[in-house]
């Protein structure tokens, strides 16, 4: 029943990535700089997760997409994090360093901690943490400063909600595998299954949010006004 439901929940998650693309690929002239660097990154999401479906159906590990997967989720949320952070937390100024250090953490824990054809849990664990602190980091930049009236800030803002609350789910589940894996994989395993289907919940709220923010951006625009160093224009 749970792998049911994680399935479709799967498939509508993947419908509302596509959906998100589209307006991405035919609306991107009206998107601010960081909905355009993350743009590219859903795309290449949508694609990865349509090869896992199809690939699945045929019995092949591509475990090693997921590996990839995580590598790029790393690399564009910086980049998009980059854009709309203060630059007092450092990450604009030292995003290369930030970038180079995380991608041969990611590496070493595929390649040599891990294996490509396992789940790479400590990889998705630490990326988890990232994006929190990332997101964390930003609220606290526009507490009692961001007008949701604005479409640009509001839908920065719903991007940036919908990270917190699809990683704070990742990070959860990922901790519990962890755990089962280590100390009590026969007596928990069956206990797993829920907190996978809410995992996909979540990445389907994340995806939805993507969608409704993407058509605030791309929809709800009048002109090109000057905003607040956190929401750049190009």
């Amino acid at each position: 029943m749970y792998a049911f439901i994680i399935v479709k929940t799967s498939e509508l998650g993947i419908l509302f990535l596509l959906a998100t693309v589209l307006i991405w690929f035919l609306k991107g002239a009206r998107l601010p700089k960081p909905a355009k660097t993350l743009g590219s990154f859903l795309l290449i999401s949508l694609i990865i997760q349509l090869t896992i479906r199809f690939t699945l159906e045929q019995g092949i590990n591509m475990l090693p997409l997921l590996h990839l997967h995580t590598l790029l989720e790393f690399i564009f949320f910086t980049q998009f994090f980059a854009f709309i952070l203060d630059d007092s937390h450092g990450v604009k100024k030292n995003v290369k360093l930030v970038l180079i250090i995380g991608i041969c953490l990611l590496l070493l824990d595929s390649l040599a901690i891990g294996s490509l054809y396992q789940v790479n849990t400590y990889g998705r664990i630490a990326l988890a943490i990232l994006m929190l602190c990332y997101g964390t980091m930003h609220l606290k930049d526009v507490y009692g400063k961001v007008d949701l009236s604005h479409p640009r800030e509001l839908g920065i803002s719903l991007i940036v909600f919908s990270v917190l609350i699809s990683y704070s789910g990742s990070l959860t589940t990922y901790l519990l595998e962890l755990f089962t894996h280590h100390y009590a994989r026969a007596v928990l395993a069956d206990k797993v299954q829920p907190i996978w289907l809410i995992n996909g919940v979540l990445t389907a709220f994340f995806q939805l949010f993507a969608l409704i923010a993407y058509s605030v951006l791309a929809f709800k625009q009048t002109e090109k006004i000057s905003l607040s160093p956190n929401y750049p224009l190009k």
